[in-house]
């Protein structure tokens, strides 16, 4: 007789692979191992889901403020306050990210980075930003969180956008977290 007839002997004189118990037993075990698996993703998509909106709310606190304190310094004509830069700076240091100060022109008078400040940025949500729509999106494949706040000023009693706070940063911890 080959192997395989002697384990195929073995396994018919085996009663206990047989029995209605044993079945069960490897049934009720793979049911609760599915149901642990699709436990297990679904919380960690919440997770992950609720971790970028706690941190887009938090970046935009921040932004709202720093907002208020562009129009106070009176910023986007005169870009050498230091404390406004040293805000500007600590925000991206702390978010991991960048910060552009976008004035009425489209112009970026302010780059955190140091590289497009000068240039002209148009994009779908800046344009948005100067009607006065706050905009934020999620870009799963490069992990980073893109904000827009408007910098908002009251001119004889009606509100004006003046200028856009754009905002990108990064989600690396988040994804650290959930892994």
């Amino acid at each position: 007789m080959n192997l395989f007839g002697r384990i195929k002997n073995e396994l018919n004189r085996n009663t206990i692979l047989r029995s209605l118990r044993f079945r069960l037993g490897v049934i009720i075990m793979l049911v609760g191992l599915l149901c642990c698996l699709v436990m297990r993703f679904g919380i960690m998509e919440s997770y992950f889901s609720r971790a970028v909106e706690v941190r887009t709310s938090d970046v935009q606190n921040q932004i709202k403020i720093l907002a208020d304190h562009l129009i106070t310094y009176n910023y986007l004509q005169d870009q050498s306050s230091d404390v406004v830069n040293a805000e500007l700076n600590m925000l991206s240091n702390l978010y991991d990210g960048r910060v552009l100060i976008i004035n009425n022109s489209f112009k970026v008078i302010k780059d955190t980075y140091n590289v497009s400040q000068g240039k002209t940025i148009i994009s779908e949500e800046v344009i948005r930003c100067f009607k006065g729509e706050s905009v934020s999106n999620y870009d799963d494949n490069n992990n980073y969180i893109e904000i827009t706040v408007p910098i908002t000023m009251t001119i004889d009693g009606e509100t004006e956008v003046v200028g856009v706070i754009l905002t990108s940063v990064s989600s690396d911890s988040i994804v650290t977290n959930q892994e």
